[in-house]
């Protein structure tokens, strides 16, 4: 055998395997199984990326379109003739739902190995003829209904992560349109999809399950007026992070109890007797009102602390959706609900 130049050109397009990179798709493809996010899935051996796509088409009947810019390649300027040759026994084809994507990347990155979505259609594609006619409206008829079970989530402190591998604090169980309220330290709300790529900074000291109609009690210090103001609204908009308190206002408390009983804690002041404790029924205290309204007086006294007492019981209405699959309870827990069955859909975070 002769070594010279022309040794790369005569290099086999099968790879030779790496064991620990094996194992490690191996341990991820599994985990990623456990979300059901993937469709269809292929591994990627004999022929490469020509045989496990056309048996995916094959089996679903369909043809397949892969954009070969895309593909995770082994060396710079590999010929498409190579791409669809190559072969490994590191590498899978899988068809995920849309929705899920996040969750499929946020696996894959955690143990270290690359993702590329191939798409089956890119923008310049002309898409499908829904009719040879002249539309003159199109209308939403109605809204689709997840029919997926629902996924239990939960937060990791030490990272700042969520995860559905039971690591740290559960948020709930969660299905394809519900949101995760995250709360600042600033006084900023907002409502985001629970994406298991998502980091939460040191800033956040709240985050909820989003129940639309379940109210959110502040008790926030106004240093313009220099009092404390107590308030009690609904989330608005699910567009934008926005600002719950005065601008300028230091945040005191916030709560997520459908009927609470706060304690108000004061300052001893030099030279004068302990204030004793103050509670407050928020319930009769003030009505819902709006995102932006700054809420009731509550005192114009130092306050140390406010704490939630006690959450007054409170019996949720669910409405059964007879579209959606049932799921037992040992899985997401009870339908319905009081307010003691909502502690483990809420994490604060104290600071």
């Amino acid at each position: 055998a002769e070594f010279d130049d022309t040794i790369e050109d005569k290099r086999p397009t099968v790879q030779v395997g790496d064991p620990f990179t094996e194992k490690r798709l191996m341990e991820a493809t599994l985990e990623l199984m456990q979300t059901g996010a993937v469709i269809s899935i292929q591994d990627m051996g004999a022929a490469g990326l020509t045989c496990s796509a056309v048996e995916m088409g094959d089996k679903g009947n369909l043809g397949v379109k892969l954009n070969l810019e895309d593909v995770p390649q082994r060396e710079e300027n590999m010929t498409a003739y190579e791409m669809m040759l190559s072969e490994s026994q590191e590498r899978m084809l899988m068809v995920l739902k849309p929705e899920l994507e996040a969750e499929a990347r946020a696996v894959f990155d955690k143990w270290d190995l690359d993702f590329a979505d191939l798409q089956v259609k890119g923008r310049a594609v002309r898409g499908n003829t829904v009719t040879k006619y002249t539309i003159k409206k199109i209308e939403l008829k109605e809204k689709g209904v997840s029919t997926l079970k629902p996924r239990k989530i939960w937060f990791d402190e030490t990272i700042r992560r969520l995860n559905i591998e039971e690591r740290g604090l559960l948020l709930g169980a969660f299905k394809g349109d519900d949101k995760l309220l995250v709360v600042t330290q600033h006084g900023t709300l907002k409502a985001v999809a629970p994406e298991l790529s998502l980091h939460f900074n040191e800033s956040v000291i709240h985050l909820q399950k989003w129940i639309p109609q379940k109210p959110i009690t502040a008790v926030y210090f106004d240093t313009e007026k220099e009092r404390y103001f107590l308030k009690r609204f609904l989330l608005e908009s699910l567009e934008k992070e926005d600002n719950f308190i005065k601008e300028g206002g230091v945040l005191t408390y916030v709560g997520f109890d459908w009927r609470p009983l706060l304690t108000l804690r004061y300052e001893k002041q030099r030279g004068k007797d302990q204030p004793l404790d103050m509670e407050i029924n928020v319930e009769e205290f003030i009505s819902v009102k709006g995102f932006k309204a700054l809420g009731n007086q509550l005192t114009d006294k130092k306050l140390k602390a406010v704490t939630l007492k006690e959450a007054l019981p409170y019996e949720e209405i669910i409405e059964d959706v007879v579209t959606e699959i049932e799921v037992d309870a040992e899985d997401v827990g009870s339908k319905g609900s009081t307010s003691n069955d909502d502690e483990e859909t809420q994490f604060t975070i104290n600071f």
